[in-house]
């Protein structure tokens, strides 16, 4: 585990964490070397990217092409 640092009047979250009875999951190592997110002028375009520790995606459909952005969140 990773000893935190807590600032002047800093609180240590492993301790928090700890206190209130929970675990932070183990960090999954990556498969490949890759970028998981490339920002171009206004756009970013992520690849890759899923809810680790979720049995099943809310949803699994691509964002139509004309779709405001509220709806697509």
């Amino acid at each position: 585990m990773t000893t935190p640092i807590a600032g002047e009047g800093g609180v240590d979250a492993y301790a928090k964490l700890a206190e209130l009875g929970l675990t932070l999951p183990t960090v999954v190592p990556p498969l490949a070397s890759y970028v998981p997110a490339v920002q171009t002028g206004n756009y970013v375009y992520v690849s890759g990217q899923l809810a680790v520790g979720v049995a099943e995606l809310p949803l699994n459909a691509p964002v139509e092409v004309e779709v405001i952005v509220e709806l697509a969140e």
